[in-house]
C-alpha cells in the first residue's frame, strides 16, 4: 500500500531469480547495486562505487579494506604499499619474497629501509637516532655461512677476521694481533 514492491517468499522452498545477467539498482535507474553478468564477474557496489568484484581467478577489492583478521591462502600479489599499523602482526607460514628494488619500510618518517638493487643488498637508516643491532652474539660471515669476519660477544670479545682467519681480538687486558702489524 505505500509504493513498495515486495517479493515475499515464505515456504519451504528456495526462491529462484532466473536471468542471463542480473542487476540491482535503485527505483531511478541512477545507482547499481548489484551486478551478475552470465560467465562472467559479480560485482557488488557501495554509492555506485565498484568495491568487490569475483574473477576467474578469485576477487578484487577495489578501494581500502578494513579488517581484524585476514587470513590469505596461497599466491598473493601487491601492486601498490602496504601499510602495517601499531600493534598489528602480520604473519607468513613459508617465505614472503621481495623483488628487487621491493623495500620493506619502517618508521613513520619511512627512515628505515631493507631491500635488494640488482647488485646489493641495502639496509639503509637515514633517521636521526642509531641502527642498534641488539644480539648476546654478532657474527658476520660470508654468504655460504663458512668464514668469519666479525665475530662479537659483548662483555667479551671481538675478533676481526682476513681470510677466514682470526687477525685481531679484543681481551679485557687490551688487543691480541695475529700475524705482523703496519704502521704508517
Amino acid at each position: 500500500g505505500n509504493g513498495e514492491t515486495v517479493i515475499h517468499e515464505n515456504g519451504t522452498g528456495d526462491l529462484l531469480i532466473r536471468a542471463t545477467n542480473l542487476f540491482i539498482k535503485d527505483s531511478a535507474n541512477n545507482n547499481t547495486y548489484f551486478n551478475a553478468t552470465n560467465e562472467g564477474s559479480v560485482d557488488l557496489f557501495h554509492d555506485n562505487n565498484l568495491r568487490f568484484r569475483t574473477t576467474g581467478i578469485g576477487i578484487s577489492v577495489l578501494g581500502i579494506t578494513s579488517t581484524t583478521h585476514l587470513n590469505v591462502t596461497g599466491v598473493s600479489t601487491f601492486q601498490d604499499d602496504i601499510f602495517v599499523g601499531v600493534g598489528a602482526t602480520v604473519g607468513f607460514e613459508t617465505t614472503a619474497y621481495f623483488r628487487d628494488n621491493a623495500k620493506a619500510v619502517f618508521g613513520d618518517d619511512e627512515d628505515l629501509e631493507i631491500y635488494h638493487d640488482e647488485e646489493h643488498s641495502v639496509i639503509k637508516d637515514t633517521g636521526t637516532g642509531r641502527l642498534k643491532i641488539l644480539t648476546s652474539r654478532l657474527s658476520v660471515k660470508d654468504s655460504n655461512d663458512s668464514n668469519f669476519s666479525i665475530d662479537a660477544s659483548p662483555g667479551s670479545f671481538v675478533k676481526l677476521f682476513h681470510g677466514g682467519d682470526g687477525k685481531l681480538e679484543t681481551t679485557n687486558e687490551g688487543v691480541l694481533v695475529s700475524g705482523g702489524t703496519t704502521t704508517g
